[in-house]
């Protein structure tokens, strides 16, 4: 999949982009609880926070993928033997393709709300929570789980977790979470 404005049908036939505004709110919410997990922070400052989105959406239980672990992926192998139900869907973000000077092999995201849409397949499965540790290990040091809004069809909005790269390469501050600050000042 690549990035792009995709387009889905409604219920007339017509082309229909995703709407993820539809909760305004909702974005400054994860932008914030973003920041805290890319910092690092006090997990107690994001506790409320992130029991609401689990209780509104069951965020645990959801990975938003566009790499190597999605379906077909080079890495699939890692969540192949998950049962659940797999979506397509689009988060807001910018796509960098794998950097061999960089040394990293794999694509990576970057959430931005005023970026592009990027096609994710969304994974639902009531045992993702008692993996994440392991999904972040092999993830590595490189990559970031945050939560994003992932909109499957017109309207259909929830909240996921998804691998970010842990710095913006357009950003030259390369401390932990520095993109994210920024971010969050605009």
């Amino acid at each position: 999949m690549t990035p792009s404005e995709p387009v889905f049908t409604n219920s007339r036939g017509h082309a229909a982009l995703p709407d993820h505004t539809d909760d305004p709110g909702l974005g400054e919410v994860l932008r914030k609880l973003n920041a805290g997990r890319a910092s690092g922070g006090p997990a107690a400052r994001r506790r409320a926070a992130e029991a609401s989105i689990e209780r509104r959406f069951g965020a645990s239980r959801r990975l938003a993928v566009y790499g190597s672990l999605a379906p077909g992926g080079r890495n699939h192998r890692i969540l192949a033997p998950l049962s659940g139900e797999w979506r397509q869907g689009v988060v807001r973000g910018r796509l960098y393709p794998a950097n061999r000077s960089t040394k990293r092999s794999f694509p990576g995201l970057c959430l931005d709300d005023g970026a592009g849409f990027v096609p994710v397949h969304l994974l639902t499965c009531d045992s993702l929570e008692s993996r994440w540790g392991r999904l972040d290990a092999f993830e590595g040091d490189e990559y970031l789980r945050l939560l994003c809004m992932v909109t499957c069809e017109p309207g259909e909005v929830t909240v996921a977790n998804i691998y970010t790269l842990r710095f913006d390469p357009r950003n030259s501050d390369r401390r932990a979470g520095a993109g994210w600050r920024n971010r969050i000042q605009r």
